[in-house]
């Protein structure tokens, strides 16, 4: 599972906090689900919190995990978040010719 960080920063992989051992019948389907946000704001800390992962067989909760961040990511500073935000609003609408 992956997370967005803004700033431009690349996505952030959530990773499970521990491994999990769990007994299942074979022949019975097991599924993941991961509950955590679209995105998140900094700073993230390395093993900061972000979500759950859930392993079923059928309606049963076989197990959880807490989903941690796989990296940390400080905040830019004013002057990057300037940076970023001139970047984003120098967008200018196409010259018009004579021709149009």
């Amino acid at each position: 599972a992956t997370v967005k960080l803004p700033y431009g920063h690349a996505p952030l992989a959530l990773v499970p906090a521990r491994y999990l051992n769990a007994v299942a019948q074979v022949g019975k389907g097991l599924s993941e689900r991961v509950v955590a946000p679209v995105s998140v704001s900094l700073p993230v800390r390395q093993g900061q919190v972000l979500g759950r992962v859930e392993i079923r067989e059928g309606n049963r909760l076989v197990g959880a995990r807490p989903l941690v961040a796989s990296r940390s990511v400080a905040r830019p500073g004013v002057a990057g978040r300037i940076t970023i935000w001139r970047g984003a609003s120098c967008w200018r609408p196409p010259r018009r010719t004579d021709s149009e």
